[in-house]
C-alpha cells in the first residue's frame, strides 16, 4: 500500500497492484504543525482500523489490503510528511520514499527574512503575508484550509520562504516535529530503508536537507538502507521521470524489495 500519490506513484501503484491511500489535513499557516501533524495521526489510525472494511465494501469484496506492507511516499511538505511517519511508526511502516522533503526545518532558508529567488520569482513583500493572516484573523479568509488544487497559494508560500516566515511554524521545543531532532533522540526509520530524491537546482525546498539527512543518517544510523539520488533541476524535477530511469531503478529497488517482501 501506498500513502501518497504522484505520476510515478502511480506507475508504481499499477506495476505492483498497490493501493494508493492520500490524507486530507490542515495547512499552514492558517493551522499550526501540531494540528497537521494530529491530522495525519488520525488518518494513520483510520487506515489502521477503518481502511480495510472501507476498501472491502466499495468493492463488494474484490480488493483486500495488507497492511502488513506500507510504504510512505511524498513531494516535498508531503516528502517531510512522509519522513517522520516513518519515524513515528517505524514498526508499522516497511520503507520509506520521498522527493525533495523538507528536512531542516531550522535552516535559515526557512526561518530569515532575506534575498532569496524562488522559482525565478522576485521577492514577495512583506505586507503580503501579514495582509493574508489579518485577513483569516478576521474571517474574510478561511480560519482552516486543506488543499490548493489551483495554486492559489503559490505565492503566498513563495513569501513565506523568502521572509523566513515559517520560523514561527517550527519553535525550536518541539523537537518531536524535527526529522533531524528526532534522528539525535533515538528514533529510527523503518528497516526496510528510505529513498529520497531532490534536483540539484532546487529554489524552494534546498538540496542541502537532504545531504544533511544523509550525514546524519551515516553517523546515528550506519546500518539503515539510505539513498539518495541527486538530479539535475528544480523542485518538481521528476515530472516527467520514468520507473525504468537507471537512478530511479537504483534508487527503488531496496525500498520496494523490502515493501513487497
Amino acid at each position: 500500500m501506498l500513502e501518497a500519490g504522484s505520476p510515478l506513484l502511480l506507475a508504481l501503484a499499477v506495476r505492483h497492484s498497490a493501493l494508493i491511500v492520500t490524507p486530507d489535513y490542515r495547512m499552514l499557516p492558517e493551522s499550526s504543525l501540531d494540528e497537521l501533524m494530529q491530522d495525519i495521526e488520525d488518518f494513520w489510525n483510520w487506515v489502521q482500523t477503518r481502511l480495510p472494511e472501507c476498501v472491502r465494501n466499495q468493492t463488494d469484496g474484490v480488493v483486500e489490503v495488507d497492511l502488513s506492507r506500507i510504504i510512505t511516499s511524498g513531494e516535498s511538505a508531503g516528502g517531510f510528511l512522509s519522513l517522520i511517519t516513518g519515524l513515528n511508526h517505524a514498526e508499522g511502516v516497511r520503507s520509506v520514499m520521498a522527493a525533495y522533503p523538507v528536512v531542516d526545518v531550522r535552516s535559515s532558508y526557512f526561518t530569515v527574512d532575506y534575498e532569496k529567488s524562488v522559482f525565478g520569482m522576485p521577492q514577495m513583500p512583506l505586507d503580503m503575508i501579514k495582509e493574508h493572516m489579518a485577513k483569516v484573523k478576521d474571517g474574510r479568509l478561511p480560519s482552516i484550509v486543506s488543499s490548493d488544487p489551483k495554486g492559489e497559494r503559490t505565492e503566498l508560500m513563495f513569501a513565506f520562504i523568502q521572509r523566513g516566515a515559517y520560523r514561527d511554524s517550527f519553535p525550536p521545543d518541539q523537537r518531536y516535529n524535527a526529522i533531524l531532532e528526532r534522528l539525535e533522540d533515538v528514533a529510527r526509520f523503518p528497516r526496510g530503508g528510505v529513498f529520497v530524491m531532490h534536483g540539484k537546482d532546487d529554489t524552494v525546498v534546498p538540496v542541502g536537507g537532504s545531504f544533511m539527512l544523509q550525514d546524519y543518517l551515516r553517523r546515528l544510523d550506519p546500518e539503515l538502507n539510505f539513498h539518495l539520488a541527486v538530479r539535475d533541476g528544480e523542485h518538481g524535477f521528476d515530472g516527467s521521470a520514468t520507473l525504468d530511469e537507471d537512478w530511479l531503478t537504483d534508487g527503488l529497488i531496496d525500498a520496494v524489495s523490502s515493501w513487497l517482501a
